[in-house]
């Protein structure tokens, strides 16, 4: 017994100390950010950040909760940074057409684009306090954009917007950039079109994907009254329509677990053909900044996992949790990692041009469809580690030597609901954004 408590207490010593070298590695890495995004990066984390994008197209923003308001004024820090220096094309994890509604804002200031219409989902009722924070901060947001981009100099390019998601919430979205396309052509079945968009909303799912599918028959024939590059840009968005459409059947978390995970494997997958557009598009040196969640821009999706890592370094908890996870995935047959994800995939094809900054965050409130929802620190996580540095701050995951790089190359961290991961985080991040205190509100 005395044996047994010896080798206890000389593992505990040993991760106190590796704790405090990591804490001093931290103390002297950080670089302070501005607590509001109207005021500038400071020298030091310019340099920083310059540094880290050298050789650089694309970089990655990745954010630990998307119902959060502290994940907007890390956005508009850093775009700000990056559209000084030549990048004007902003990728969201929003629905397409979504996309395209921010991006004519964004041209014209015309504000009726920002007001997007949910379909009438069984569950639309249930996210009225999601609707709601996203009506008080996404706007905002929005007009932040519009500011940065109106005050460019000379001709420097304005700010664009893309989406490269299913439009989810609003399947019946893309019907208005349709309808912008089809607007002014006098041809009589381009008229009928018109009206068969117009009677979608009163459809069953199944109705509006047979009434899809007629019209993008009916498309190719058109070529000579739309012409060749209307036609085409016609069938990518009927296309996509129909996959939004699609997907309202999709299993429900709630009815189907494991149905609801294979087809969130095979939403990324659709996701990467719709950015694989936009960066063809851009052309061969076009840069882009990608916005969404952290595990949508993993760069090694098939190593970020769904539970905590049983580690004698992360303490006891650790392992019962990790226990806990672990069960409750074999229950419900699902795999505890990511598989795949955009962010991987456009590392793949772009080696050692991406840039990725994650954030992570202490403690405080997310907005859930019932409401705010307290998150409080653990002490098994690398978030309490960082809270004991500062408030705000960057970090880039350079120059470390083997101690700390071990502490995160097995880190517990909070992802998605305030549930846990674990992962490499030098192989998912160039750098951490850490915010210690977040708000719902």
């Amino acid at each position: 017994m005395a044996i047994e408590e010896h080798a206890v207490g000389k593992g505990h010593a040993r991760a106190s100390s590796q704790k405090e070298a990591f804490l001093t590695w931290v103390r002297r890495a950080a670089i302070p950010l501005p607590a509001s995004p109207h005021e500038p990066l400071g020298p030091e984390a310019q340099t920083a950040l310059d540094r880290l994008l050298e050789g650089k197209r694309f970089v990655f923003l990745g954010e630990p909760e998307h119902f959060i308001v502290e994940k907007y004024p890390f956005r508009l820090t850093f775009i700000r940074h990056l559209f000084a220096r030549g990048w004007c094309d902003i990728a969201m994890e929003t629905g397409r057409s979504v996309g395209w509604c921010i991006d004519r804002y964004l041209e014209t200031g015309d504000s009726s684009y920002l007001h997007f219409e949910p379909a009438g989902a069984p569950d639309a009722a249930r996210h009225d306090r999601i609707l709601e924070f996203l009506d008080r901060h996404e706007d905002s947001f929005h007009e932040q954009l519009r500011g940065l981009s109106e005050s460019r100099r000379g001709s420097t390019p304005r700010l664009r917007y893309w989406g490269y998601d299913f439009d989810l919430g609003v399947p019946l979205g893309a019907v208005k950039p349709i309808q912008r396309l089809l607007e002014g052509r006098a041809d009589g079945s381009v008229r009928e079109w018109l009206r068969s968009l117009d009677t979608l909303g009163s459809l069953s799912t199944d109705q509006q994907l047979a009434c899809i599918e007629t019209l993008q028959a009916g498309a190719t024939a058109r070529a000579d009254a739309l012409g060749k590059n209307a036609v085409a840009e016609l069938q990518s968005w009927l296309t996509f329509l129909h996959d939004s459409v699609a997907a309202e059947k999709r299993p429900r978390v709630r009815h189907d677990p494991r149905g609801a995970r294979r087809w969130w494997i095979e939403r990324e997958r659709f996701l990467m053909q719709y950015l694989d557009a936009i960066v063809k598009t851009l052309g061969d040196e076009g840069k882009l900044v990608l916005l969404g969640h952290c595990v949508h821009l993993s760069r090694d999706a098939a190593h970020l996992w769904f539970h905590p890592r049983p580690s004698t370094f992360w303490g006891l908890r650790s392992w019962l949790r990790a226990l806990g996870y672990r069960l409750f995935f074999k229950l419900i047959r699902s795999r505890r990692n990511m598989g795949d994800s955009v962010g991987t995939h456009l590392c793949r094809r772009f080696p050692d041009r991406v840039l990725s900054i994650w954030m992570l965050y202490g403690q405080g409130t997310r907005m859930t469809p019932a409401g705010p929802r307290t998150v409080r620190l653990r002490d098994d996580t690398l978030e309490a580690l960082l809270a004991r540095v500062g408030d705000r701050f960057l970090l880039p995951l350079q120059d470390m030597d083997p101690q700390v790089r071990a502490i995160l190359s097995r880190a517990n961290f909070r992802l998605a609901e305030g549930s846990y991961a674990s992962a490499d985080l030098t192989c998912q991040a160039d750098a951490l954004c850490f915010v210690k205190d977040i708000n719902a509100e």
